[in-house]
């Protein structure tokens, strides 16, 4: 009889976060950029890969693996921008590669 009580509650919570849209449940799509940089400690090319920003600095986090694919290239514009702007171990950094969006983010 307990045990089939907890299998109920377990099911009953398990409903409620479902219909409760808990945003932290909610996978979300984002990718990395792979950016070609100039070390500035060494003064060589350096390949990184960091994730894709939003235009604020943010990192993607897109609802739909359509709405990433379709913002790919921006995000790592952003990104090499971002890195140039507030890493002061890189420089003059390009997005080489794009990347492939992959479910890797939680929607907030």
């Amino acid at each position: 009889m307990n045990a089939l009580l907890l299998k109920r509650l377990s099911l009953s919570f398990l409903v409620a976060v479902m219909l409760s849209g808990c945003a932290s449940y909610d996978p979300g799509w984002t990718h990395y950029c792979t950016l070609l940089c100039t070390n500035v400690n060494t003064g060589m090319p350096e390949e990184i890969q960091r994730i894709g920003k939003n235009d604020d600095g943010t990192a993607v986090c897109k609802p739909a693996k359509f709405v990433c694919d379709a913002g790919r290239s921006a995000a790592c514009v952003n990104t090499a921008n971002w890195t140039n702007n507030n890493e002061p171990l890189y420089k003059d950094c390009d997005a080489v590669s794009f990347g492939d969006c992959s479910k890797s983010c939680a929607m907030n």
